[in-house]
């Protein structure tokens, strides 16, 4: 029926439609939404003044935009974690600010999982 049209396609030829034609997402969205991970250390020298900062390619600046979570990334760095009261305080674009209520005398190493949130 040539009369008809597919998203103002005609069809008297093939078509081609896109993801945007039919409302998909995108390869580059879809991939945006998938969980990365990352692993940094939290050096005993790196604290000043209970604060530690530390670069993790791909985190946020909006917090909104992202779910973010860390975890020890075993038993010694979750011992270490726990003793010194460290948690992680704020985020900005390919960062992540921890904070302490005692500084750790030892390195502490975190798992870090980022994934985008859907709008």
């Amino acid at each position: 029926p040539t009369t008809r049209k597919v998203n103002g396609k005609a069809l008297s030829a093939d078509i081609s439609l896109s993801a945007s034609d039919v409302g998909a997402a995108t390869a580059e969205q879809v991939n945006a939404l998938k969980p990365k991970t990352a692993t940094v250390t939290l050096t005993a020298a790196g604290w000043r003044k209970g604060e530690q900062t530390v670069t993790v390619t791909g985190i946020l600046a909006d917090s909104s935009a992202q779910i973010v979570d860390v975890c020890p990334a075993n038993k010694p760095s979750a011992d270490r974690w726990a003793a010194a009261g460290v948690w992680c305080t704020s985020q900005a674009a390919n960062s992540l600010t921890f904070s302490c209520d005692s500084v750790p005398t030892e390195d502490i190493n975190v798992n870090i999982r980022m994934q985008g949130v859907s709008a």
